[in-house]
């Protein structure tokens, strides 16, 4: 792997996504959603809430703020 240059892809993160949120819908009574934060050493924190209308929208977010050399983490919120 050495001198392999890592790179987000769309489908994985997408993939991610689904397997952590597959069973919300089960639970109509919570309202859940995630955080997609982008961090990177002396650089602003990028941070953005979704639900699971948007998710689309979260995958487009990490994979442009991972072009920027970010790293990206997805956490999960009770409500937004």
């Amino acid at each position: 792997m050495a001198g392999k240059m890592l790179c987000a892809d769309r489908d994985i993160i997408e993939w991610l996504i689904s397997q952590i949120t597959a069973d919300w819908s089960n639970f109509l009574d919570q309202v859940g959603g995630f955080e997609i934060r982008c961090l990177g050493n002396n650089r602003s924190v990028v941070s953005q809430f979704f639900d699971l209308s948007a998710v689309d929208e979260a995958i487009d977010l990490a994979l442009r703020m991972n072009a920027n050399k970010l790293n990206i983490y997805m956490t999960i919120t009770q409500s937004i």
